[in-house]
């Protein structure tokens, strides 16, 4: 029993530190793409020997970053959009609003988005699962009435992901979230709606 224990502690342990490292390149890569394998070891406490018990390389590392906040992204719109009862805006609205406030994330996908070695758009079906609710949302509102019917799905994911990243830079630079959520929904709404 004893020895069982300590299997389950171990294996504990080692899941432990391997999200911890996971953790640490999202938060670092999130201010500098350009932070080493070292830097994520020592910010987390551990020698690059543990790190790469976990992680083969920078390029292991990268793939799982990315798995791993795509999964959590999805999880997160699919959750913000099972409120059948609520209103195509408001729904839209949430979805801004978490994609303002998960900075972090939004700027790591963004970066990792430049390594070739990353399939991002094409197979991953979280990916497609991702962009498919968007241009749902997006075809639901020009369905409504409440937008003009020329704009494109494409225009609309574009002019919206310009204004979470000018939102995003903003509150980074140490100005008001509120002030600068609320401003960045209003402007976004009311440059689409009719």
């Amino acid at each position: 029993m004893s020895q069982s224990r300590d299997k389950n502690h171990y294996i504990c342990h080692m899941t432990e530190t391997k999200n911890k490292i996971l953790e640490a390149a999202i938060a670092l890569w999130s201010q500098d793409l350009g932070t080493s394998l070292d830097d994520i070891a020592k910010h987390v406490g551990v020698s690059r020997r543990t790190l790469h018990r976990h992680y083969q390389g920078r390029e292991d590392l990268v793939k799982n970053v990315m798995e791993h906040l795509i999964k959590t992204y999805l999880a997160s719109i699919e959750e913000l959009l099972s409120e059948k009862e609520d209103s195509i805006e408001n729904q839209l609205k949430k979805l801004f609003i978490n994609d303002v406030q998960s900075a972090d994330m939004h700027l790591v996908c963004r970066n990792l988005r430049t390594y070739e070695f990353l399939d991002f758009n094409a197979k991953d079906k979280n990916v497609q699962r991702v962009f498919g609710l968007y241009h749902s949302v997006f075809n639901t509102l020009k369905n409504s009435g409440l937008i003009a019917e020329d704009y494109t799905v494409e225009w609309l994911e574009a002019f919206y992901s310009s204004v979470i990243e000018a939102a995003i830079k903003k509150i980074k630079a140490g100005n008001d979230d509120e002030e600068y959520l609320f401003m960045a929904w209003r402007s976004f709404w009311n440059g689409i709606k009719k």
